[in-house]
């Protein structure tokens, strides 16, 4: 049962996220072009929130294969967004200048796979365990000291100071 609600919570996003892609990209015959670019940017989100499913599945050996395509789809889905306000409001058409909102996105995300390119595997490997997941594991750590004080809503830097730093020292 504990299985089935963890699925449950990990793919619900990215069921919504595909059930409005669908519904938004169907719209392409009609003459609403800031509905359809929602709809593109809903499918970036559900490629977001695959590769959260893939990390909260713990599948190692693919954080190297959709580790760039996390870092495209997280660093362009406000560009999209902001670029869908901007159909929704100034502009009548999709105007290729706009493409220069994701050239972020794109360039961290080919640096990250050139970086991939240089490493040897022993180098992923410790990438992987060390960096990614050490990061997750840092702050499952850093929630279950806060969860013991009074208010775990909002940690104070008294409250990350008395529980948190000493097991790092």
């Amino acid at each position: 049962m504990e299985r089935i609600i963890e699925g449950l919570i990990i793919y619900t996003p990215m069921y919504v996220a595909f059930f409005w892609a669908i519904v938004l990209l169907s719209s392409f015959s009609q003459n609403n072009k800031a509905k359809f670019f929602l709809g593109v940017n809903m499918f970036v989100a559900v490629i977001l929130y695959a590769c959260h499913a893939l990390f909260f599945h713990k599948a190692y050996q693919s954080y190297l294969i959709f580790g760039p395509i996390y870092t495209f789809a997280s660093l362009s889905i406000f560009p999209l967004y902001y670029w869908y306000i901007k159909l929704l409001t100034i502009e009548s058409g999709y105007k290729l200048h706009n493409l220069r909102l994701l050239l972020p996105a794109f360039l961290f995300a080919l640096s990250e796979v050139v970086i991939y390119q240089i490493m040897s595997p022993t180098e992923q490997v410790n990438y992987i365990q060390g960096f990614i997941l050490f990061s997750a594991s840092f702050f499952s750590l850093y929630e279950s000291k806060i969860s013991f004080t009074r208010n775990p809503i909002i940690p104070t830097k008294r409250i990350i100071r008395e529980y948190f730093i000493k097991d790092i020292i």
